[in-house]
């Protein structure tokens, strides 16, 4: 073979391997440059209290409170392994339950089936704080109903709730 026809089939190659990529390197959201930010909420508001938590696949789960109304509202979003929401401009509404004045801390992580799980507390049950743990698909689906399944329900101050799988996939939550 000479070098020209090597040249073309080198080309043509190329070529096919950057036509076949061009779909994901379009879909692609992660920044390049890290002064460059990738906005998960751009909503007008507060958003607060983030928790990060990877999926098995190379994407990952972000949640936060969002303070966007009156009350602070517990919002999630997926990023694919690519960077690409799947869950809506500014995130998927998990809780508008009502909260207190102010809020505490809180905890996700993911099950051994990449759906994100976590704890809240908040006031909906009366004027103290209990806990609620929430299950959410990668695709939005809420597991364990749309108001999530109760963890405590009593007169007690119950802050900072507290989540974890463990390699067999149980989860356990724990709170103050």
């Amino acid at each position: 073979m000479n070098d020209s026809k090597i040249s073309r089939v080198f080309t043509k190659t190329l070529l096919a391997i950057a036509i076949f990529n061009l779909p994901q390197i379009l879909q692609a959201q992660w920044p390049a440059n890290p002064a460059n930010n990738l906005a998960i909420c751009t909503s007008n508001g507060e958003q607060t209290v983030p928790k990060v938590a990877a999926t098995s696949d190379g994407g990952c789960f972000v949640a936060w409170y969002d303070h966007r109304g009156t009350n602070y509202d517990v919002y999630i979003q997926y990023l694919d392994p690519a960077g690409v929401p799947q869950l809506g401009n500014n995130g998927l509404l998990v809780s508008n339950h009502t909260q207190d004045t102010w809020i505490t801390d809180w905890d996700m992580t993911v099950d051994l089936n990449d759906n994100a799980i976590f704890a809240v507390n908040d006031i909906r049950a009366g004027g103290d704080w209990d806990i609620y743990g929430y299950s959410v698909s990668t695709d939005g689906t809420f597991n364990w109903g749309i108001d999530g399944i109760t963890l405590s329900n009593n007169a007690y101050f119950e802050p900072t709730p507290q989540v974890m799988t463990a390699n067999d996939g149980n989860i356990y939550f724990a709170w103050q």
